[in-house]
């Protein structure tokens, strides 16, 4: 036996019919002949093998490149997966439910403890008659009562033949009236989601105060997921819905919903790119270097489809994920693209912010202070609140303390009066609130400042609440507590590791300031004026 078919068949006996892939996928650079062979083949035997929510752009890409016609195939109706993490990497476990003629529901032994999944879908399907039998592959393995949601979905979709549940994942435990509860390893199961069914929605308890986070859906009863699950069927409504939800600010949502509609045959390029521009702007708010960098490839090579607003927002959105991984000269190739002579003026409030990000990243505070009173100048009314924000942020950088503080308090104000656009401005307002944060601090007001922050560091999320807690830590000396967040978010990399560098390097600690100043783009500097150069 060869030791790739061994990888292979080890990977297929601890379901992960994905990490299967990815052998076989390597197995094509090998220099023997015979062992390019096995893998094509190998590749051939996969591909019905892997589930829908598995099946990306790329996995498509080499299928037609070798001539792999095999895809696969939807679920079909009454099966629903669900994550399981205790013990190794982790699986997805499939449960497959029927209605029967019985006169009690029939479960596997030992998992008595998941009946109420089957109460709550009678309860939403309004028929106490209904009975159900439900097995799950594999039967052992897993534990614990998480597969309560999983479950109580399959039992609906047994009945209603139509729900699709091929680009869902659920976990949470249920009781029998439906409500969604918390349980364990959030973490880990996103994780597996993410390795195991990228183009799954991982629907969760809401009750685990994760907040939105990309690829989620937090639910907090059975109708909700139902209802969520719903907003996809009628394509020109769902897309609308994206425009909506994008125009409120509210973007991680906005990219739940454009990831599902993403999957759309018929999608026109333009509305995929369209999408593409929602998701990417989702990545960039929630830190996803991974999503964020596939992301970023399509969208790149869709711009060309893109028009108008559409394309400035692309390339804005573009630019902030290369300044955001410290790759200043990806960002100015990316901007230059859209020169703002070449776009509309209505549409100039989604460059100018990146350009002005790329002139503080390099230390042209005085350039990027020009550029906000530019966007000033030219914003709506609606967008006049966000851009004062943003010039209060460009006066603290060049030292104008008392400026950035009336700025701020100004640009509050603005948004207490727009009418326009109320989601978005409530979402604006909590960044406005950091700003003004800020400027209090650097005016000495230390204790109207921690007054000014505290809102925002009780919001669920990455950001602004990772922001203002370390704003809040640097302010009481608490370096205890900007260690703890350090460590919670050292998995993200990039901006917001060395933000929290930042924290500790303020703090006192010398090793944060090193490995702060050991970034290429800061090399030579002080850490005051490496922390003044990190765009937020």
């Amino acid at each position: 036996m060869s030791a790739l078919y061994a990888e292979v068949q080890g990977h297929l006996d601890d379901g992960r019919p994905d990490l299967a892939w990815r052998a076989a996928e390597a197995g094509l650079g090998s220099g023997a002949l015979r062992e390019r062979a096995l893998a094509r083949r190998l590749l051939m035997d996969l591909a019905p093998l892997l589930p829908q929510a598995a099946w990306t752009d790329a996995h498509k890409a080499l299928a037609e490149r070798l001539l792999i016609t095999h895809r696969p195939g939807p679920l079909g109706p009454g099966v629903a997966r669900f994550p399981a993490v205790s013990g190794g990497a982790g699986r997805l476990i499939t449960v497959t439910v029927t209605k029967t003629s019985a006169p009690q529901d029939s479960l596997p032994v030992g998992r008595e403890a998941l009946r109420p999944a089957f109460d709550a879908a009678r309860a939403f399907l309004n028929d106490p008659n209904l009975r159900f039998s439900a097995r799950f592959e594999p039967e052992e393995g897993w534990e614990g009562a998480s597969a309560g949601l999983a479950l109580a979905l399959a039992a609906v979709g047994a009945a209603r033949l139509t729900l699709d549940l091929s680009l869902v994942v659920a976990t949470g435990k249920i009781s029998a009236s439906g409500a969604v509860m918390t349980v364990g390893h959030f973490a880990e199961k996103q994780r597996l989601c993410r390795e195991a069914a990228p183009r799954a929605t991982l629907l969760l308890p809401q009750a685990a105060g994760l907040g939105q986070v990309l690829g989620t859906a937090p639910v907090g009863t059975l109708t909700e997921a139902l209802e969520w699950l719903g907003r996809a069927d009628d394509p020109d409504e769902h897309l609308d819905a994206v425009r909506r939800l994008d125009r409120a600010g509210r973007w991680e949502e906005a990219a739940k919903r454009a990831e599902r509609l993403l999957h759309e045959p018929d999608l026109s390029p333009h509305h995929r790119a369209e999408l593409i521009v929602v998701c990417v702007a989702a990545a960039n708010h929630s830190a996803d270097d991974t999503r964020g960098a596939e992301l970023a490839a399509r969208l790149t090579a869709s711009l060309r489809v893109l028009d108008g607003v559409a394309l400035a927002q692309a390339i804005g959105h573009l630019a902030v994920r290369a300044i955001d991984t410290f790759d200043p000269r990806r960002a100015a190739e990316v901007l230059a693209l859209a020169p703002l002579s070449d776009v509309k003026e209505q549409h100039h409030v989604h460059l100018l912010g990146p350009n002005a990000l790329l002139h503080t990243l390099r230390g042209e505070h005085e350039a990027a202070l020009s550029l906000r009173r530019l966007a000033l100048h030219r914003a709506s009314s609606d967008e006049r609140p966000r851009a004062l924000g943003d010039l209060a942020d460009a006066l603290l950088r060049v030292g104008d303390a008392e400026g950035a503080l009336t700025t701020a308090e100004e640009a509050l104000n603005s948004a207490n009066l727009v009418k326009m656009r109320r989601d978005y401005q409530e979402r604006t307002r909590i960044f406005l609130r950091l700003h003004h944060a800020r400027a209090l601090a650097a005016c000495l007001r230390r204790d109207e400042a921690l007054a000014a922050v505290a809102p925002v560091c009780e919001l669920h999320g990455l950001d602004p609440a990772l922001r203002g807690k370390l704003l809040s830590a640097e302010l009481t000396g608490r370096l205890t507590a900007a260690q703890a967040l350090h460590q919670r978010y050292a998995p993200f990399g990039g901006i917001i590791r060395a933000l929290t560098l930042r924290t500790l390097a303020r703090l006192g600690d010398a090793q944060a300031a090193a490995e702060l100043l050991a970034l290429p783009l800061f090399a030579g500097l002080t850490v005051e004026e490496a922390g003044r150069r990190l765009p937020y």
